[in-house]
């Protein structure tokens, strides 16, 4: 990876996907040096943040489950539309009011716990990448490594977008499960793919629309072996 990017730190490379997925995968590295941390007990505080987080993805599966794909893209698009600043935040209402949008309902005094856990109780701006993961859940890294894979396989001038023309090329639907399984046909799964993340109009993609609808995708996937056998069958990887 270092040697693809040109540059001491892969997540340099990510700052020219977008801020939002680079603050998304700095936050996830710094939490799973935590977890890596086998020498200290978590704090009371800790244990309720993973209590709560638990309990609210537990509430946005049971009510997005069949159009996670469509969600995780849809609210990464709306929120990184609200960040016009580029500090990767957005107000409470302005979050809140996005996860609506999409009819998603959290216990309002699980939420606020959380927040008022996470930035302290007189906060009133939410860091978009991890509230979004916090509410919705994150794959494990071993189904994220994949996925930067087949991106920067796709994005050969590191430029942070892809064009969906290019996708299509890179792109093979005979590897999916429901293709060899004759569930479904080759056009069947493109169309779902490319219909979703692009539509009739767009022309190219950046790094964290491409995640976020693997993202979606992971969430119907119990283990990961499945998830990463999808992606290296599909791109190649």
């Amino acid at each position: 990876l270092r040697g693809w990017a040109g540059d001491d730190c892969f997540f340099c490379w990510l700052s020219k996907v977008t801020m939002f997925s680079c603050v998304h995968l700095c936050f996830r590295q710094h939490y799973q040096m935590r977890r890596d941390d086998h020498d200290r007990q978590p704090t009371h505080a800790e244990n309720e943040v993973a209590s709560l987080v638990s309990a609210i993805q537990a509430q946005v599966y049971s009510q997005i489950r069949g159009r996670t794909c469509h969600v995780w893209l849809a609210l990464t698009r709306h929120l990184s539309h609200l960040n016009r600043s580029g500090d990767c935040l957005v107000t409470w209402s302005e979050f809140t009011h996005a996860l609506t949008m999409y009819h998603i309902r959290i216990n309002e005094q699980d939420l606020k716990r959380l927040g008022s856990l996470l930035y302290g109780s007189e906060a009133d701006m939410v860091d978009i990448s991890e509230f979004l993961h916090c509410c919705l859940g994150d794959m494990s890294e071993p189904r994220h490594l994949p996925v930067r894979k087949a991106f920067m396989k796709m994005d050969s001038q590191k430029t942070g977008c892809v064009l969906v023309s290019e996708m299509k090329k890179f792109f093979n639907p005979r590897g999916h499960p429901d293709v060899r399984n004759g569930r479904r046909t080759e056009y069947e799964v493109s169309q779902e793919l490319f219909s979703t993340v692009a539509g009739p109009r767009l022309k190219e993609l950046t790094y964290a629309e491409f995640e976020a609808f693997y993202q979606g995708t992971s969430m119907n996937m119990d283990d990961d072996v499945t998830f990463i056998e999808l992606m290296k069958r599909c791109w190649n990887v």
